[in-house]
């Protein structure tokens, strides 16, 4: 009763704190803020910024901690017309220019289907830019998009170099995965 991002949030986040992250784990979450379906259809930039909080204090079980963020995801989603710059404002945090002021983590699922753009007589295609200042701590970007007709998930991690090294987000990825297995395995176990 949670949706894959949901679950793949739940299990980055018990990664995080698994690598001394601490119990309270905020993550930035790009959201299309196009809560209307009169705004679906319209051409235009509406993207804000979620901050989506997981507490992973007294080792709770997995199922538990995904219902924590199923309720804390769905009351962030109900405030996601509020704009990312008017909620850092009210909250006042320190600010530093070597950090974002919320959070350094940015986490992402891409499951719509590929934007289709045809004009008769003129052929398209989108061409993914590699970039090469990263513009958090961390950024994990999945992509759930079929391969030869099945379900499947790809990852992407874009990290500070002066953070990490590639042996570490290696090392990061890997140890993501088998969490994930192990959740699938046994949902019922404490995250710890």
């Amino acid at each position: 009763r949670a949706t894959l991002f949901m679950v793949l949030q739940t299990a980055f986040s018990i990664l995080l704190a698994r690598l001394g992250a601490g119990s309270s784990i905020a993550l930035g979450s790009p959201i299309a803020a196009r809560p209307d379906e009169e705004l679906h259809k319209i051409v235009g930039y509406f993207a804000n910024t979620l901050v989506l909080h997981t507490d992973t204090a007294n080792n709770p079980r997995f199922v538990d901690l995904l219902a924590q963020v199923k309720k804390s995801t769905l009351n962030a989603f109900k405030h996601q017309d509020l704009p990312f710059d008017v909620l850092v404002n009210t909250l006042s945090p320190s600010r530093s220019l070597a950090y974002h002021p919320l959070f350094q983590i940015m986490f992402a699922l891409q499951n719509n289907a590929p934007a289709g753009f045809e004009i008769p007589g003129l052929r398209a295609s989108l061409d993914m830019v590699d970039t090469t200042v990263a513009k958090f701590d961390l950024m994990l970007n999945m992509l759930e998009a079929p391969k030869n007709g099945k379900p499947s998930l790809s990852a992407k991690l874009e990290y500070a170099s002066a953070l990490f090294d590639e042996a570490s987000i290696v090392q990061l990825a890997q140890r993501f995965q088998k969490i994930l297995e192990s959740i699938v395995a046994q949902p019922l176990q404490n995250i710890q």
